[in-house]
């Protein structure tokens, strides 16, 4: 039986490839993780004029099908998590974004 990649799996990987050039665009470094992740999908490092600074934010993609999510306007969103996945994450020594 032939494998099957879904549109869900293209619509992560897009969501990833955005959000990596958007980091790449305000020129902050991006590395995403592995396929064997649990809520971390990549890691961006704040850089200062091309000068890494060693401060790392932990980056969870959310990708969707619509055009825009319900709080997002041309400059800005919001994007409320569902407190289950935030408590974990408030404990680690990354910040997460």
């Amino acid at each position: 039986m032939p494998k099957t990649i879904t549109p869900n799996q293209l619509l992560g990987e897009i969501g990833e490839a955005a959000v990596r050039l958007r980091f790449l665009n305000v020129g902050f470094q991006f590395d995403g993780r592995s396929r064997l992740e649990a809520g971390v999908d990549g890691i961006a490092e704040v850089m200062d004029n091309g000068k890494p600074l060693a401060r790392m934010i932990a980056v969870q993609v959310k990708a969707t099908e619509s055009s825009r999510y319900s709080s997002e306007n041309e400059t800005s969103f919001s994007y409320v998590a569902d407190p289950v996945d935030r408590r974990p994450r408030l404990t680690r020594d990354l910040f997460f974004q």
